[in-house]
């Protein structure tokens, strides 16, 4: 957003560069809407909509006011009050610092902008997502509440269909990545008997090991390793399908040093995550 970064981070790659002598004050990213069924649907809610108000169902413009800080990726913060939702602009991931830095500034100039005092501040549940960390810093400004990442899936088609604050729980099914769960194990496939101030587990897909923890999610065959141990193991693996190129592939892997984090429990956290069988 700066003339100076421009030549520092492109200057070997353009020839040329169109500039203008008004700063950048505030940056937003581009919003990304696809149509669906006839319909328009938000993917990535920024420019030219953010930070227009969301009006919340019937019942929350009781709710105290809170300031909400969102997951750690494809982040996004939300200021909460007079049953009104003020949701950022996409931030991006926060473990790019850049991003975190721009997280922070944002989250500040909206305070300031809308003269906001949270009464308390919502986190994520995981304890080691950057902006749940950062909420921690902000406890002397009222309590902090963690939310289940899945619940607040839920919670958040609740409030998108209107659905008021003292509706009966629904039953949600969320197919999702990674969030901490109640049980200390990472969830992703839950079904869910829900309203919005609590849930009740009903369901579940079969916990299975990540393998290297979030290394799994950069290196799939981790997950299929795993899914493999857990379903027939190796030995079954190796006799009904030898002839496949998944075998040869993952033969050539360090089998016995994974098989040795699944005996022992080693940097393999169970997680139901359905982004994790999806892989």
């Amino acid at each position: 957003i700066a003339d100076e970064e421009l030549r520092e981070r492109l200057g070997a790659i353009a020839d040329y560069a169109l500039t203008h002598d008004r700063e950048v004050a505030n940056r937003v990213d581009d919003s990304v809407v696809r149509f669906m069924a006839g319909k328009a649907r938000v993917l990535r809610r920024a420019r030219g909509y953010a930070p227009a108000p969301i009006a919340l169902p019937r019942g929350f413009e009781r709710a105290p006011a809170l300031t909400a800080y969102g997951g750690e990726l494809k982040a996004t913060f939300c200021l909460a009050r007079d049953g009104e939702a003020i949701l950022s602009q996409h931030q991006g991931d926060l473990e790019d610092a850049a991003t975190f830095d721009d997280y922070r500034k944002n989250l500040e100039l909206f305070t300031r902008l809308f003269d906001h005092t949270p009464a308390a501040h919502a986190i994520d549940a995981h304890p080691d997502y950057l902006s749940s960390k950062f909420a921690r810093t902000q406890a002397g400004h009222g309590p902090v509440i963690a939310v289940q990442h899945h619940h607040a899936h839920i919670a958040s088609c609740l409030a998108e269909n209107g659905r008021p604050l003292d509706a009966p729980p629904v039953l949600g099914v969320a197919l999702d990545g990674l969030g901490w769960g109640e049980d200390g194990t990472i969830w992703g496939g839950e079904f869910l008997l829900a309203d919005y101030r609590g849930f009740a587990r009903l369901g579940t897909f079969k916990p299975v090991a990540m393998l290297g923890g979030a290394q799994a999610s950069r290196e799939p065959w981790r997950n299929v390793y795993a899914h493999i141990a857990a379903q027939m193991g190796w030995a079954a693996f190796d006799l009904n399908f030898a002839e496949l190129e998944l075998h040869r592939f993952l033969s050539a892997k360090p089998r016995a040093t994974l098989d040795a984090m699944l005996r022992n429990g080693v940097n393999a956290p169970l997680a139901s995550s359905c982004g994790r069988l999806f892989d």
